[in-house]
C-alpha cells in the first residue's frame, strides 16, 4: 500500500473514536443541555401549501455529501491521473466554488417534490438567511487574516521550539494554538508541518503518525476568528456561548480523542505496517 493509502487507512482509524467521543457522545450530552436561542427564524408554512412527503435519509446523506465527493475526485485525479482530461475534468468540476453550484442545482431539482414552500418565498427566506451568515462568516475569516498577517503564528513557533516535551504533543499543541490563534484549520495544518516536516528524520517518529498528530491538533479550538464558528452559530440557531460549548469544545474534545488513538497507534510502531 502506498503512503498516502496508509495515511487515509490510519487516518480512518484514528477519526472513528474521536467522532464517537468528540461528536456522538459530547453531542448527546451538551445537547440536552443547551436550547435554541431561537434568533434564527423558521421558514413559515403557508396553509395554501400542499404537505409534500418527507425527504429520506439516503437522499439527505447524498445531497450533503455530493460536494465532498467532488472535491475528493479533483484531489484523487490529481494524484492518480496527472496532466490527463480526465484529470482537467475532474479538477474543474471538483474546485471548491463549482462542486457547491452544482451540489446547490441538484439539490433544487431533486428537492422540489419535497418542498411545500413556493418558490418565490423560498428563494428571499433563503438569501435572507444566507446574506446574514456570508457577512459574519467573512468577517470572521477576516479577523483570522488580520491575526495572521500581524505575526503571531511565527512567534509562537519561535516560542514553542525550545520546549522539551515529547514530539507528537509538540506537533498537536503546534497545530492546536495556530488553529485557535489564526482562526484557520488550514494555516495551522500547513504552518506546523512545514516546521516539523524537514525535521523528521532526527525525531524518530513516523511521519503518519506525525501527520496525524498535527491533524488532531487542528480539529478542535474554532473561535469566532473561524468563518466555520459562524456557520455553526447561525444554522444552528446558538448563541456565542453556546457554540463555544457545543462546537469549539466539541472539537477540542475530539482532537484529544484523536491524539490518544495517535499514541495508542505509537505503541504499536514495530508492528503495524508504515509507522
Amino acid at each position: 500500500m502506498s503512503d498516502l493509502g496508509l495515511f487515509i487507512l490510519y487516518g480512518l482509524i484514528v477519526a472513528i473514536p474521536a467522532t464517537l467521543v468528540g461528536g456522538y457522545l459530547y453531542g448527546m450530552f451538551i445537547g440536552k443541555r443547551i436550547q435554541h436561542s431561537g434568533d434564527v427564524e423558521e421558514l413559515e408554512m403557508d396553509p395554501a401549501d400542499a404537505p409534500k412527503k418527507e425527504i429520506g435519509t439516503g437522499l439527505s446523506f447524498f445531497l450533503l455529501g455530493l460536494p465532498i465527493l467532488l472535491i475528493l475526485f479533483n484531489t484523487l485525479s490529481n494524484l492518480w491521473f496527472p496532466g490527463t482530461t480526465l484529470a482537467a475534468v475532474l479538477g474543474f468540476v471538483g474546485e471548491k466554488n463549482v462542486a457547491l453550484f452544482i451540489s446547490v442545482i441538484v439539490a433544487l431539482i431533486v428537492l422540489r417534490p419535497y418542498i411545500a414552500v413556493k418558490s418565490e418565498r423560498l428563494y428571499t427566506e433563503a438569501i435572507s438567511s444566507a446574506g446574514v451568515i456570508i457577512l459574519i462568516t467573512g468577517a470572521g475569516g477576516a479577523f483570522g487574516a488580520v491575526i495572521n498577517k500581524s505575526g503571531i503564528g511565527d512567534h509562537l513557533i519561535a516560542t514553542m521550539q525550545d520546549w522539551s516535551i515529547p514530539v507528537l504533543l509538540l506537533a498537536f499543541i503546534f497545530s492546536q494554538i495556530l488553529r485557535a490563534s489564526l482562526g484557520s484549520a488550514t494555516v495551522a495544518l500547513v504552518t506546523t508541518s512545514s516546521i516539523l516536516g524537514p525535521m523528521i528524520g532526527e525525531l524518530g517518529v513516523s511521519p503518519v503518525l506525525l501527520g496525524l498528530a498535527i491533524c488532531a491538533g487542528g480539529i478542535g479550538l474554532s473561535l469566532p476568528n473561524d468563518s466555520g464558528f459562524w456557520v455553526v452559530s447561525r444554522f444552528g440557531k446558538l448563541t456565542v456561548p453556546q457554540t463555544l460549548q457545543a462546537w469549539t469544545l466539541g472539537g477540542f474534545i475530539a482532537g484529544l480523542t484523536a491524539l490518544a488513538t495517535v499514541y495508542l497507534l505509537s505503541l504499536f510502531a514495530g508492528f503495524l505496517p508504515g509507522l
